[in-house]
């Protein structure tokens, strides 16, 4: 087949032949590179959704461990034996225990606790009417709280006891407070069916410092906790090279929770962290992110309370490295073209025509704005707005002038012009 070729062919059907591999070559490199990048950035959206599910079964296992406490601290799920139960025991804390003068304990309706339609637990709820001086009323709300049990006290109502009068007005102050107090307790549904919690909870002994801790975690009955939000500072677009710290700012209903903020999946940007609050209740963060050339990046960040369980919010927003503009100086204005100077001309007459003592004719010329006059025979001439006037003719009631190449006549009393 070659020996029929010319050399010219020859030549460019090797030379076509040794570009094949290496074409081939080219292609498999760019498949190569191209599955590659979609692997990594398969691998890198995986790797995201691992966190987010991590991050998920982290507030489902605390949200659990809650539960379990819950459960543990509730009333038994018989509700009737519990509520008799409770009222037999918060009878006994307040006549033998602490020593107060009982009056009567008053049971509510009890109120049913649903969620999405199903039964979760009942509130019991009673007043109870008791006398007792400061100190007594004190140890009842510490032995009240040292009870690790679904009970809260909803209200109290103070009224100072006194006896008999000391004058017209004034009245004697016995010490005593006549007390009536609301009192909520919970039963769980999936709580055990019985239990002895009387000896179970009367038990339990806390450090005196740790009262108030214990009493705010177990303030089940408070409004659920809400979802923190995120907002960044406006500006967005920035010169390019210059380091850039964007304040970024959460917000919570729940003033009493600290927020943490943090970056979602991988930065845009190598080296941009938030930097560390200078309080742990601050409230806002500063992103820092080294100077970048020109180009737009987007960040995600989250803020997360420590509620219990703890919500969090996200938002994503993007940052702009601009190249710094350099502007030219305006060109210089050009002079203001002077002002036309004033034409004396228009404001010249001829103001009379006469014949002088020899018998020549005379041109009489006034010029009104510097007063000058002049009596001009045929041949003399005159200055006016820089131009050289000369008399060439006079005739009664008119004289003629010779200006800038061109003669003019003009009447009497009319104004010169050009």
């Amino acid at each position: 087949m070659f020996e029929n070729l010319t050399q010219r062919e020859k030549t460019l059907a090797t030379a076509v032949l040794a570009l094949v591999p290496l074409c081939i070559g080219f292609m498999l490199l760019f498949w190569f590179i191209g599955k590659r990048s979609a692997n990594q950035t398969s691998i890198d959206s995986l790797r995201s959704q691992v966190r987010e599910e991590e991050r998920k079964l982290m507030t489902a296992l605390q949200a659990n461990q809650r539960r379990v406490y819950y459960r543990s601290v509730s009333l038994p799920s018989n509700f009737d034996d519990a509520r008799n139960e409770y009222q037999q025991w918060l009878k006994q804390l307040v006549r033998n225990d602490v020593g107060m003068s009982y009056r009567s304990i008053t049971p509510r309706s009890p109120a049913k606790i649903k969620h999405n339609g199903k039964l979760i637990g009942q509130t019991e709820t009673f007043t109870l009417l008791a006398t007792a001086d400061l100190p007594k009323l004190v140890d009842f709300l510490t032995a009240f709280y040292k009870v690790d049990l679904l009970h809260r006290i909803n209200s109290i109502k103070l009224i100072p006891k006194s006896a008999g009068k000391a004058g017209a007005s004034a009245r004697i102050r016995t010490g005593q407070l006549a007390l009536s107090i609301e009192i909520e307790v919970l039963s769980l549904i999936d709580a055990d069916l019985e239990r002895d919690f009387v000896t179970h909870f009367r038990s339990l002994e806390l450090p005196e410092d740790a009262y108030r801790d214990a009493i705010v975690k177990r303030n089940i009955f408070g409004p659920a906790n809400n979802t923190p939000t995120v907002s960044v500072s406006k500006s967005s677009s920035y010169t390019s090279g210059k380091e850039v710290r964007i304040a970024i700012s959460g917000k919570d209903p729940d003033r009493e929770q600290q927020l943490t903020f943090e970056l979602v999946g991988d930065a845009p940007i190598e080296g941009a962290k938030l930097l560390e609050k200078k309080k742990p209740d601050d409230r806002r963060v500063f992103l820092s992110i080294p100077g970048q050339p020109a180009g737009e990046y987007a960040f995600k960040v989250r803020v997360a309370d420590d509620g219990f369980p703890s919500k969090s919010g996200e938002k994503e927003f993007k940052i702009r490295f601009k190249d710094k503009v350099v502007r030219k100086p305006p060109p210089p204005k050009p002079p203001k073209p002077p002002k036309p100077k004033f034409k004396h001309a228009k404001e010249t007459r001829i103001t009379a025509i006469v014949k002088d003592n020899t018998g020549k004719w005379q041109v009489w010329v006034k010029v009104r704005t510097t007063g000058d006059k002049y009596r001009l025979a045929v041949g003399e001439t005159f200055e006016l707005d820089d131009q050289r006037w000369e008399v060439t003719a006079i005739e009664p009631g008119q004289a003629t002038f010779r200006v800038a190449c061109e003669e003019r006549t003009f009447k009497r009393n009319l104004a010169f012009s050009l």
